[in-house]
């Protein structure tokens, strides 16, 4: 049975927990997506991205995975593959501009040694397609229904091997870049371990389309806009703060989140395609 709109959404974002040495650091939320390299879709390189903050001092990243049912579907029997990959010096893609909290790391080898050992991993991957371009961007409305996939405060259902879903709206404009950034913010309350977690528009009744002024009903209105990495607080100063780690403090919550745009994950595809054409993947 193919997957829902909102299954692939599941599918898309893991827990991701970092290790230095045997000693557990903390765990966060990644997501996987893929650079298409050749239009017929042969030469892919699948990345799995989060915050440069969440891999701070990881040399390993622990993940887990659903068999691959290879119908396009995960077998859910209750048994999945725990994955250690081992991060050594060139394996974290950083964003190259130090105020964007975003990495990469490429899965390929790891995606190849589980196949060839009978053990192919199932995972969904967002795309570039399914980024905002600017015209679509410019349709959105002020106000929009977005949801969050990941892991708040590390909390994730072991049995089935699924994140968390999260609903709320955005407290920005999000046709507009808050503060000037490549950002914006959504009105959700944002625990750590949710670091990393991908943030879509998403509403499956339809919505305003601004550009014909029309309601699109019966439509699903689905787009990957953000990534989460941090959350403002308020602290015993009554000072508000910007924490990348937020801290579950119940007097200073502010219930909000900041969202890096996913337009700027379109430049790892600049990065490796230019790592592909300099022969260093």
């Amino acid at each position: 049975m193919a997957l829902s709109l909102a299954e692939q959404m599941f599918y898309c974002a893991t827990k991701v927990a970092t290790f230095s040495g045997p000693r557990p650091l903390q765990t966060g939320t990644g997501f996987f997506y893929v650079v298409h390299l050749a239009q017929d879709r042969t030469r892919d390189v699948h990345l799995l991205v989060t915050n440069k903050h969440v891999m701070e001092g990881a040399d390993r990243i622990g993940l887990t995975f659903h068999k691959n049912g290879g119908d396009g579907s995960p077998v859910n029997d209750g048994e999945f593959f725990n994955v250690f990959m081992n991060i050594g010096e060139g394996s974290v893609i950083a964003h190259p501009n130090p105020d964007i909290d975003l990495c990469a790391i490429a899965m390929g080898q790891t995606l190849n040694m589980m196949r060839l050992s009978g053990r192919p991993l199932f995972y969904v991957a967002l795309e570039k397609a399914a980024i905002p371009t600017d015209e679509i961007w410019a349709k959105f409305d002020v106000i929009e229904k977005i949801t969050m996939i990941g892991c708040p405060n590390g909390l994730f259902d072991t049995a089935n091997n699924m994140p968390i879903a999260r609903s709320g709206s955005t407290a920005t404009d999000i046709t507009k870049k808050y503060q000037g950034k490549s950002e914006f913010l959504i009105d959700l309350a944002c625990f750590p371990g949710s670091s990393g977690s991908p943030v879509f528009v998403y509403d499956p009744n339809g919505g305003l389309d601004r550009g014909s002024a029309t309601l699109e009903i019966g439509r699903v209105k689905l787009w990957f806009v953000g990534i989460l990495y941090a959350g403002p607080t308020i602290n015993n100063l009554g000072e508000i703060q910007l924490a990348r780690r937020p801290t579950f403090q119940f007097a200073s919550m502010m219930h909000l989140g900041q969202v890096i745009r996913s337009t700027e994950i379109l430049t790892f595809d600049r990065l490796i395609q230019e790592m592909d054409a300099g022969g260093r993947l």
